[in-house]
């Protein structure tokens, strides 16, 4: 009833020019992606880091309006051991780490981590500060 057709021994599969294309496109969108990639995770650093400069501030700010000037000036994480009524884990859950990924220009001291000074008089000072980018 049905009849097989006789095929050839012809063999099937891609040959080494096709796979060559193949590789080259996937190479220059791999050298299309990686930049743009990399700018979007500074830039995602960048916003962790003012969102942390930020909540550090609100915090210190919060302290000061609770409990009034601190004498002497208070220093978060350095002075944590006397710090009384404005010791940092008060009005943080958790004290943030500098992100990965920060630029250089956002981190001239090279710190390792926030320091955040309550000044007798009322201000409040973080480094490093905001990065403006």
């Amino acid at each position: 009833m049905f009849k097989k057709r006789k095929t050839d021994n012809v063999e099937q599969g891609f040959t080494l020019i096709e796979l060559t294309i193949v590789v080259a496109i996937i190479a220059i969108l791999v050298v299309i992606a990686v930049p743009i990639y990399q700018n979007i995770v500074e830039k995602a650093a960048i916003s962790a880091h003012n969102a942390n400069v930020q909540a550090l501030t609100t915090a210190a700010q919060t302290a000061i309006a609770t409990y009034g000037n601190p004498s002497p000036a208070v220093t978060w994480p350095s002075t944590e051991t006397d710090t009384g009524d404005y010791i940092s884990s008060n009005w943080l859950h958790s004290y943030p780490d500098l992100p990965a990924n920060l630029p250089e220009e956002a981190n001239k001291d090279e710190k390792t981590g926030y320091e955040v000074t309550l000044g007798t008089n009322g201000t409040v000072s973080v480094t490093p500060g905001k990065y403006l980018d």
